[in-house]
């Protein structure tokens, strides 16, 4: 991960912490709370190479890079949920839990149902 993107986590981190503190405090309602999260966390902060994982499924390789996803195994909703629910939150804790594997991404196919 290179320093543009510690430093787009540390800002991040910063900022999360308004809306956790917000939502454990009765200030803000916590749906609105974790979908800023997870909207952030998943089209401005992980979605970046230091997120990446290196993998891409076979389906992928097949297609040209602009046809591929990303996928996060664990979710980003998961992950703000997470977030939001860190007892006595801090910016090192917030920072841990996103660099922590459960932000990571392969990359896949689209897959319509």
């Amino acid at each position: 991960m290179n320093k543009k993107e510690l430093a787009k986590i540390e800002a991040a981190s910063k900022n999360y912490l308004h809306t956790i503190e917000g939502v454990q405090n009765g200030h803000l309602d916590y749906d609105y709370g974790y979908r800023c999260i997870q909207n952030h966390l998943t089209t401005s902060l992980c979605n970046t190479l230091g997120f990446f994982t290196g993998m891409v499924s076979e389906e992928a390789l097949k297609l040209p890079k602009s046809k591929r996803t990303k996928e996060h195994a664990y979710g980003m909703t998961r992950l703000a949920k997470d977030l939001i629910a860190i007892e006595n939150p801090t910016i090192d804790k917030i920072k841990d839990i996103i660099l922590g594997p459960n932000a990571k991404y392969n990359l896949t196919i689209l897959k319509r149902i």
